[in-house]
């Protein structure tokens, strides 16, 4: 399954589970909604995070690991990143938006001091 069929079939699917959401369910997605919006890695507890590896040319989506979020994040725009938050994971593509790119203006720098 290459990745717009993977998300086309997650959308599908968060459709389904959006309309038998009980109260706390929905308030439960749409706080995770609010913190996908910061635009910021998920921490030790938050939601998983999968990168789409090119693999003999074939989009391979690979869990990424905890402790690699912020150094993927920091790698890819932020159109580069799609959130589901009925799975409450994100995928990471450059294939989401090649024109995308990290924004080096947000990354700390030591270069950023006045000398």
């Amino acid at each position: 399954e290459d990745l717009f069929t993977f998300i086309k079939r997650r959308g599908e699917r968060r459709l389904r589970v959006i309309t038998s959401e009980t109260t706390l369910e929905h308030q439960s997605r749409l706080q995770r909604e609010e913190n996908a919006r910061r635009d910021r890695p998920p921490g030790r507890k938050g939601a998983r995070v999968y990168y789409w590896d090119l693999v003999e040319g074939i989009r391979v989506r690979t869990a990424v690991g905890r402790s690699n979020y912020e150094d993927i994040w920091e790698r890819y725009g932020s159109h580069q990143r799609r959130y589901d938050s009925v799975a409450d994971e994100w995928d990471i593509c450059t294939d989401l938006d090649p024109h995308d790119g990290p924004d080096y203006d947000d990354l700390d720098s030591d270069d950023d001091y006045d000398a």
